[in-house]
């Protein structure tokens, strides 16, 4: 976030992801993730810390706390499901490596740098990339073409729960290690 241009910083700002460009880079440690993992109940969605101690759930206003992100708008998820397999399809070129035709995050991370622009394609690239790094990280940095459908329509970027989505992530990610499915969370391990 520190590389955008001024005109960059004040085009996100006018969404509801402004607040992403106030959040510190930090790095989880192995451990943490780890023993988070262990804790959390997949039936009860709760983290069981100490029998002594008892249970700690997450929920959208951790998410609002850690985030600065309102709990309210349309429904990310829906809207996946209902938009995302017809426009993996119609993802604009200049989104697409070259290469792989892939939404590779490094690539648009270098063309926000690169370009400076604050246009409508800007700000489609710059949420691919926080649903990629923080929103809801994928374990490889190619951000799923079906997210094109978030970003598509700049307007209904900030008519979107950011919020719910970010914790509906992270929540299905660990139920699915904690049943063994996947040995890693490539989720929210800020949150």
């Amino acid at each position: 976030m520190t590389a955008l241009s001024g005109a960059q910083r004040a085009r996100l700002a006018e969404t509801t992801l402004r607040g992403m460009m106030q959040m510190p880079s930090i790095k989880m440690h192995t451990l943490l993730i780890r023993y988070t993992v262990e804790i959390f109940e997949p039936t009860t969605g709760r983290f069981i810390v100490e029998e002594v101690v008892g249970e700690v759930s997450l929920g959208a206003v951790d998410v609002e706390c850690i985030f600065n992100l309102d709990n309210l708008g349309l429904s990310a998820s829906d809207i996946l499901s209902e938009e995302g397999e017809d426009i993996k399809d119609r993802v604009p070129p200049q989104l697409l490596s070259k290469s792989t035709g892939n939404i590779v995050i490094d690539d648009l991370i270098a063309d926000i740098i690169k370009n400076k622009s604050a246009d409508d394609d800007f700000l489609r690239k710059v949420v691919l990339v926080l649903l990629g790094t923080v929103l809801a990280p994928m374990s490889s940095k190619i951000v799923p073409k079906q997210y094109y459908a978030l970003v598509d329509d700049v307007k209904r970027i900030s008519k979107i729960n950011w919020n719910a989505f970010t914790l509906d992530v992270l929540l299905d990610r660990l139920r699915v290690v904690r049943k063994g499915k996947h040995t890693s969370v490539n989720g929210r391990g800020a949150v």
